[in-house]
């Protein structure tokens, strides 16, 4: 995303601007644990169970984060952290712009989308066709269990420009799952491996 700029990831995520230029270049990739930061990271500070992520949003820019997104109740608080040069973006729902920003990069890329999921064999599978394909095609895959929500965007905003295909792997634990991840990612191509009677405890059925 470097070859954009803040207001396109603005743009992208419905997101207001706090601190930091508009005109400058747009960060490197996407994470969500301050542990990790660095330059280039754009940090998003989610909420879970019992703490909401934003809280660890100053501690990203003091590690030369590029910026964070955070829900306005901590926006006010991250500021002072931010360094010269640093973007404080606040939206309603950090988890939804997250998504919202990986499904814009996925149209900026252009590239071609498989995504791949079942109940089991998902990551041999991904791992396969990623093996085949990178020799005649720029292909970026799932790395890890990067295979959720939130895992399967931050996969699509590391891809890098000039990718030809993205190979997706797609966790299904609850019903509706695989829907979310198709629109966040928008595949061209579907891999079912298997189905099989696992997540019954979330499902039910083998059928849902």
């Amino acid at each position: 995303m470097r070859d954009r700029d803040t207001a396109w990831v603005l743009d992208a995520i419905g997101g207001e601007l706090l601190a930091g230029d508009p005109a400058a270049p747009g960060p490197a990739r996407a994470i969500v644990d301050n542990r990790v930061a660095g330059a280039g990271d754009l940090f998003f500070g989610l909420r879970g169970a019992n703490v909401d992520g934003g809280v660890h949003a100053a501690e990203a820019l003091a590690v030369g984060a590029w910026g964070a997104v955070v829900v306005p109740d901590y926006g006010g608080r991250t500021l002072p952290a931010a360094p010269p040069g640093a973007a404080v973006i606040t939206v309603a729902d950090p988890l939804a712009a997250l998504q919202a920003l990986a499904r814009a990069w996925r149209r900026e890329l252009g590239c071609k989308v498989v995504g791949v999921t079942g109940s089991t064999g998902k990551t041999s599978t991904k791992d396969i066709l990623a093996a085949l394909l990178s020799p005649h095609r720029v292909t970026h895959a799932t790395s890890e269990n990067l295979n959720t929500e939130i895992g399967l965007p931050l996969t699509i905003l590391e891809a890098p420009s000039g990718t030809d295909v993205l190979v997706l792997e797609m966790a299904m634990r609850g019903e509706g799952q695989i829907a979310e991840l198709a629109a966040i990612a928008e595949p061209d191509v579907g891999v079912i491996v298997n189905v099989g009677p696992v997540h019954l405890e979330l499902l039910g059925t083998v059928e849902r």
